[in-house]
């Protein structure tokens, strides 16, 4: 008996289904790239992140926190700064950062000034970043 006889249609579907497959293959290809790219690269600067903010944050770091604000709460909340002028509340601002960063509740070295947002910003000792606004 002779095999079976190879039409147009059988060929087609035979091309079609390798299709398909290769499709299916660069597809898998494609969606590993975009998922295990990015873990690459974020795991290649991991040492980074580590070394600038922490992960977590423990019961001190929120009670340090909780000290600083209640101190610069104390500063916005009063009536005297209500009545002083932008310059002079930008004083006062960096004054209570200055006294925190005394007291090591707050980092001295990234106290940072934004005159056209009116905001002082600054980071807790934990890495947490911080901001007293100074435009009312």
């Amino acid at each position: 008996m002779a095999g079976p006889r190879r039409s147009w249609r059988n060929s087609f579907y035979m091309k079609e289904q390798r299709h398909r497959i290769l499709c299916a293959v660069c597809a898998l290809a494609l969606v590993l790239t975009a998922v295990l790219a990015p873990a690459a690269w974020a795991a290649d600067g991991a040492g980074e992140v580590q070394d600038t903010a922490k992960s977590t944050l423990t019961t001190d770091d929120a009670a340090e926190m909780q000290q600083a604000d209640a101190a610069v709460t104390a500063l916005t909340g009063s009536d005297e700064y209500e009545q002083m002028s932008r310059e002079e509340r930008l004083t006062a601002a960096l004054a209570e950062l200055d006294e925190l960063a005394r007291k090591g509740l707050v980092r001295r070295d990234p106290i940072r000034t934004d005159e056209e947002n009116g905001i002082v910003s600054f980071t807790y000792r934990c890495g947490v970043l911080g901001g007293i606004l100074y435009s009312l």
